[in-house]
């Protein structure tokens, strides 16, 4: 109608040219109409009354069709075929935005409540994208094709086109989209359809001549004009019906995904527009205000509500800290509120002294985010890029990077210091720290969780893993490490004790365990786990914190959205991850929504940092020390018997928190035990022998870490000692006695096997008898006590005639032992000590067998080429270079007998003890042997050689058998070795062994010797402490055998013990008990004994440096009977110095001829 009054202004001459355009803005009352080049406006109020008409553009060509945006408040006009916008305020700033496809469009409809553009064209009607804020697709898209369209209508709320069907003469329907369509009314009867319009219940359309409105089902004449005296016909066109309907606001929906971020006094709400309509496209007008309310969930009652909202996000301030609140958001337009969203609910941060803050790293450096507020993050470090896992303690941030190091960073109020990279630690990925031992524990890809002291730098292991560890967190209070694996959810004390599966996930669920995290404050562990479509919450008590069975509580599909790190912290009721897009993102454990922290993405891994996350135990303002002290060695001591007994040791000084334990290693002999966990400061031993020496160590420790370990000797109790081994006597010669008939008698025994103890005394029991009676009942036994030191006792100016019989026994703190067995001894009968003369270089030593000592050396002057001695006289002979020489051997004085230049050559001494006669050995020259006698009586002694025929070789060892007057030697050649002995009375040489294996007849029919020289090593010495029996003891590879004088009748003695092994005897002697010899090998000489009478037992004595041994003893040298001996002396005493060696031989005959 108040199209009809603008029209009719036209008429009456106020335009001069036709109007082609109408359009309107029912919200304004504003009426637009397009004249020539010139878009007029009006007020809709009164259309008669042109005072208020004005242009509203003036253009530069034919404005043929204008549509106004009543949401966006814009004009979309055709101007010389081409489209055109500009804003209802101000259309002098226009745009030009024709679509590339659309040309020569005739009209065009804006639906902003849909977000398209209608165009008609000749072959139908297209739609566009409208331009917007919000951008969209400009591709026209055909709706209807016809090619003799001349208007269409929009139905914005109903979202249809209406349109007139010329060939079948009906209006028909279709949504914005060109589908659905249907006739909306009967055949229209009318041929021509100029023009239509249709809102509600009317109808109106024109031919051009006349407009009808619809009645019932048919079609009447609708008069229009502005002047009712004077109906007009014929120039109706653009048929608009004004009304509040045609041009609707939408009503909202509700707003989508909102999210709500506590703070501790506020909160942060966001949240997405509402949903666009069916079928509108993004540039559909959304231009909402919005709504937020706020109310509290607990008493007391609190509701606020904030109005006028123009964005999608709104802080809401003033709240009180650890509140539950419940938020809603709600769209409105001019047209009224939508719906409130669903309220989401949440609790604000609990209060904090320190504010808590994000410190997180991702692709260009460290960040950090207070916690509390919703800015923007603080950019930190460049430097640091590339962490598989974090943690912190004080001012220190520990992170791990992809190659396995960990490194330490100092925070500081400016910032972050230098990073400072631990050498000692590699291939680490998870670590987390326990702040009250100060231990940073880590794993990797070794399968070992492990740990290091960042005050000592002490590194152990706590615990081998089956499967990769990829997060870990410490209960430090409590003394617990928590782990993850792919599976399973793992613990174990500080230490590695007390291991325990806390739930494992099936191999094939699709079920993975990504990361854990503990509340220290409620004492709660929590974990998730994550399978195709959303993640799982689990929740249990932390160990120690009740005795009964540990249960698990489920949040299944506690969240929808992803986990991409292996990183998950726990802060005031909610748990922070780094969800799909690596954005940090939080959830409260009671909600099933997460929100978004970080604005920015690509995090790889975060920390919170807040002193409440690591806590003292309850009571405590400073770090309490919970690491003990050493065991003072000084306290250690043994209670009980030998056979059980206890160390018990004083407590180190109290931690301040935890139990102290003690970890124990002993070891006796090959046995070694080490034990855990002794919660007393006691260990128990058992099955060692008395006064056993053991090694302790005893390391008090915590489960958050170790002391000093103190490590000891200690031996078991003592008990009475075993007898004493080896009771022995020896009868000697008195040196002090002007009595050559009285004689020293020396008890001599061993410590016994089983000491048992320190022993303190030997009580020695003796008894001097004529008789055979020596029963320690009968009287006469005597007492004599000494120290434990002592082995040996003394009886001087003994007689011989008597029976001496003794027997010791030794004391130690718990009394006396067992008596040792009782020895007897006639002291008539000379038993010296086992005593060996060696010599080496310029040093001759002489050795104690007995008791394995030296007991003296002499030093001469230059290198000792060679040693000999008779014992009835103590005297000692040796050649040092050019010179032989004398040396008493009872006080080491030497003397110079003679000077000869062969002396320099001599290589072997033999003396004949009876003869007294001193033979030497020269070295091979002028391709001979030679031996030298020396008269040792004659005051003139002058050497004198035997007659021994030219022999090539070298003689390695020289002995004398003074009964027979023979010299016997072995020697090397080219041929091997030889033994043989030379007569010295008969002056002839005898070989005594073959030289091969022969079957012939050799004469010796009753010998049984098969030993040949080819069997020979060298080595040689002959027996003769007893002159009527004597032996030839001699070296066969590396066994030692012993034959008679003329080879007949041989035996092997020794067996070849292993550690013979391709060693042979250098040097061989023997006394009247034993064999001895020595063994050279890499430089050392070592010395062996055995029995004559047992060879298997060998003693292997102190090392000696030597390259010759002598037994050195009287029986070693023993003269023929009495009568014999008083010959001898006589002949000798009677002989004169130029006849000496003619009286030698008569001695020595007569000596073998009263022998025998």
């Amino acid at each position: 109608r108040e199209a009809c009054e603008v029209g009719c202004s036209s008429v009456e001459g106020a335009y001069e040219e036709e109007v082609l355009g109408i359009s309107a803005h029912v919200h304004r009352q504003v009426v637009y109409f397009s004249e020539g080049t010139l878009i007029w406006m009006k007020e809709a109020a009164h259309m008669s009354n042109v005072s208020d008409l004005r242009v509203f553009y003036r253009g530069s060509g034919l404005i043929s069709s204008i549509s106004t945006d009543w949401l966006y408040q814009r004009m979309y006009f055709i101007m010389n075929e081409l489209v055109y916008v500009c804003d209802l305020e101000n259309c002098s700033n226009f745009e030009e935005i024709t679509p590339p496809s659309i040309i020569t469009p005739q009209k065009l409809v804006a639906d902003a409540y849909n977000g398209y553009i209608f165009y008609l064209l000749r072959d139908g009607i297209y739609r566009v994208d409208l331009p917007g804020p919000a951008g969209g697709d400009a591709k026209p898209v055909r709706i209807v094709e016809s090619c003799t369209l001349k208007d269409f209508a929009i139905k914005p709320q109903s979202k249809r086109i209406i349109y007139f069907n010329d060939t079948t003469q009906v209006f028909m329907s279709t949504f914005l989209d060109g589908s659905a369509s249907h006739s909306v009314l009967p055949r229209f009867p009318f041929a021509d359809v100029q023009s239509f319009a249709c809102e509600s219940s009317d109808f109106l359309v024109t031919d051009g001549k006349a407009v009808f409105r619809q009645d019932s089902i048919s079609f009447n004449e609708f008069i229009v004009g502005c002047d009712l005296s004077h109906i007009e016909e014929f120039g109706f066109g653009n048929l608009v019906i004004f009304g509040s309907s045609v041009q609707p606001h939408p009503v909202p929906h509700r707003p989508r995904d909102v999210s709500v971020l506590f703070g501790s006094h506020q909160a942060l709400v966001q949240w997405k527009p509402p949903a666009l309509p069916i079928g509108a496209s993004p540039s559909a007008w959304q231009n909402w205000t919005y709504e937020v309310q706020v109310s509290t969930q607990d008493l007391p009652e609190f509701t606020r509500t904030f109005s006028n909202i123009r964005g999608v996000m709104f802080n809401i301030s003033g709240l009180q800290s650890a509140m539950k609140y419940k938020v809603s958001v709600r769209a409105s337009s001019s047209r009224g509120p939508g719906p409130w969203s669903e309220p989401s609910v949440g609790t604000t941060l609990v209060p904090a002294s320190e504010p808590p803050f994000i410190m997180a790293v991702k692709e260009d450096g460290l960040w950090s985010k207070p916690l509390n507020s919703f800015g923007p993050g603080e950019f930190l470090s460049s430097d640091i890029g590339n962490v598989s896992d974090m943690d912190w303690y004080n001012n220190s941030l520990y992170y791990s990077d992809t190659r396995g190091e960990v490194h330490v960073r100092l925070l500081t109020g400016s910032g972050v210091s230098g990073s400072h990279h631990i050498p000692s630690i590699a291939g680490a990925g998870a670590l987390t720290f326990e702040w009250l031992g100060r231990f940073l524990y880590w794993a990797g890809k070794t399968y070992v969780i492990q740990r290091q002291s960042v005050l000592t730098g002490h590194t152990d292991v706590v615990t081998h893993v089956k499967l990769l560890v990829n997060d870990m967190a410490v209960d430090s209070v409590g003394g617990y490490l928590y782990w993850t694996t792919l599976y399973t959810v793992e613990s174990t004390r500080l230490n590695g004790e007390s291991a325990l599966v806390l739930q494992a996930q099936p191999w094939l669920s699709g079920k993975k365990v990504i990361a854990l995290t503990l509340d220290l404050s409620d004492g709660l562990l929590y974990w998730l786990v994550q399978d195709s479509q959303c993640i799982h919450l689990y929740m249990t008590i932390l160990r120690g914190q009740s005795t009964e069975h540990i249960s698990i509580t489920e949040f299944a599909a506690w969240s929808t959205s992803e986990i991409s790190q292996n990183a998950l912290m726990y802060y005031s009721g909610r748990l922070f991850w780094i969800n799909g897009f690596r954005m940090i993102t939080t959830q409260e454990i009671g909600q099933r929504t997460s929100v978004s922290v970080s604005e920015s993405a690509k995090f790889n891994q975060f920390t919170i940092i807040q002193s409440s996350l690591k806590p003292l135990p309850r009571n405590f303002s400073s770090t309490p020390n919970v690491i003990p002290d050493s065991v003072p060695e000084s306290s250690f001591r043994t209670e009980g018997n030998a056979s059980a007994f206890r160390v018990l040791w004083s407590t180190p000084p109290a931690v301040d928190w935890g139990v102290v334990f003690y970890s124990v290693e002993f070891s006796a002999h090959s046995k070694f035990l080490a034990s855990e966990k002794h919660l007393l400061p006691v260990y128990t031993v058992e099955g060692l022998e008395p006064y056993a020496l053991f090694n302790l160590s005893v390391t008090p420790y915590t489960y958050w870490g170790k002391g000093p370990k103190t490590s000891l000797a200690l031996r078991a109790p003592e008990s009475v000692p075993s007898a004493p081994e080896n009771p022995r006597i020896f009868i000697l010669p008195s040196e002090r006695s002007l009595n050559k008939n009285e004689v020293v008698v020396e008890f001599r025994w061993d410590k016994p096997k089983h000491e048992n103890g320190a022993l303190m005394s030997f009580e020695i029991f003796y008894h001097i008898s004529n008789q055979s009676n020596t029963s320690r009942a009968s009287k006469g036994w005597i007492a004599v006590n000494v120290t434990s030191s002592v082995t040996s006792f003394q009886l001087q100016g003994m007689s011989p005639g008597y029976t001496v019989a003794f027997q010791v026994q030794v004391y130690t703190s718990k009394g006396p032992g067992p008596f040792s067995d009782v020895v007897k001894s006639k002291t008539s009968e000379i038993n010296s000590f086992p005593y060996l003369m060696s010599f080496l270089q310029n040093e001759i030593v002489l050795l104690d067998m007995d008791q394995n000592q030296v007991v003296w050396t002499f030093l001469a002057e230059g290198d000792i080429n060679a040693l000999g001695y008779t014992a009835d006289d103590d005297m000692g002979y040796f050649a040092q270079g050019d010179s032989l020489f004398l040396l008493n051997l009872r006080n080491r004085s030497s003397s110079k007998l003679f000077r000869d230049a062969r002396i320099s050559s001599v290589t072997l001494i033999a003396v004949n003890w009876v003869s007294r006669h001193l033979y030497f050995v020269l070295k091979e020259s002028q391709n001979r042997t030679q031996i030298f006698d020396v008269d040792l009586e004659c005051k003139v002694k002058r050497p004198s050689e035997l007659k021994i025929c030219n022999r090539n070789s070298t003689i390695v060892s020289f002995s004398v058998y003074p009964l027979l007057s023979r010299l016997y030697w072995t020697e090397v050649s080219d041929l091997g070795y030889q033994m043989s002995y030379y007569s010295i009375s008969n002056h002839t040489l005898h070989h005594i062994l073959k030289p091969t294996a022969t079957n012939q007849p050799d004469g010796r029919s009753r010998c049984s010797c098969n030993v040949t020289e080819s069997d020979l090593s060298g080595t040689m010495t002959i027996d003769t402490c007893d002159l009527e029996k004597p032996w030839i003891y001699f070296a066969k590879g590396q066994e030692i055998w012993a034959m008679d004088l003329d080879g007949c009748q041989c035996w092997r003695v020794i067996v070849v013990p292993a550690l013979w092994a391709g060693k042979t005897p250098v040097s061989l002697t023997v006394d009247k008990e034993f064999i001895y010899w020595i063994i050279t090998a890499k430089g050392n000489t070592q010395v062996y004994q055995a029995k004559k009478g047992g060879g298997a037992a060998i003693a292997q004595a102190k090392p000696l440096r030597s390259q010759c041994i002598l037994a050195y003893s009287s029986a070693v040298q023993p003269f023929p009977g009495k009568k014999a001996a008083l010959v001898t002396a006589r002949l000798r005493s009677k002989a004169s110095p130029p006849r000496c060696h003619k009286a030698l031989f008569v001695a020595l005959n007569l000596a073998v001829f009263i022998a025998h």
